[in-house]
């Protein structure tokens, strides 16, 4: 430092040339530089220094980051590739399972409707059945009241039968 200090004031002794001046008349103007310029200096230099430190610290965090995250990427980079690799047979997996479940439906759909017209038949048969019964029922009622009423009416009209038949009526009590 105090080498190029030296040379500077050589300059500007030989860039005075004529005007007379002389290298002690610089002499006052260069420890004033040094010493305004070396107590920024001395002042500055801790702040700076904190500054440098501060900064590293936040470089080394964000390449450290900066290494984990590349790490993260190329694992999901392979995982992607082996999925792309492995898109192929995925693909014929899950067009056989497609048509495994549609056979498999297809089949029970199948057993369940012919369950269902099986289950149908017997119901309507079993409803024929009881309809049939119940109209020959009804059709038997609807005899017996027909003959209960013409014999009614026969017997009303006919004098000899209506004593006939208070007699037996009578005979049986």
């Amino acid at each position: 430092m105090k080498v190029l200090l030296l040379i500077f004031l050589q300059a500007l002794t030989f860039a005075g040339g004529a005007a007379g001046g002389s290298i002690t008349d610089l002499m006052v103007p260069a420890g004033n530089f040094i010493l305004v310029f070396g107590f920024i200096f001395w002042k500055l230099k801790p702040m700076i220094k904190r500054h440098f430190e501060e900064n590293s610290v936040k470089i080394k965090e964000l390449v450290e980051l900066a290494h984990k995250r590349d790490k993260e990427a190329q694992i999901k980079l392979e995982s992607y590739q082996e999925k792309m690799n492995n898109v192929s047979n995925e693909v014929e997996k899950i067009i056989s399972d497609a048509k495994k479940d549609a056979d498999n439906f297809e089949q029970t759909h199948i057993k369940e409707m012919s369950e269902a017209k099986e289950k149908a038949t017997k119901d309507s048969a079993h409803k024929l059945e009881s309809e049939k019964n119940m109209m020959v029922r009804h059709l038997n009622e609807s005899l017996l009241d027909e003959v209960i009423s013409l014999t009614k009416n026969k017997i009303s009209n006919d004098n000899g039968l209506n004593g006939k038949a208070t007699a037996k009526l009578l005979k049986n009590i």
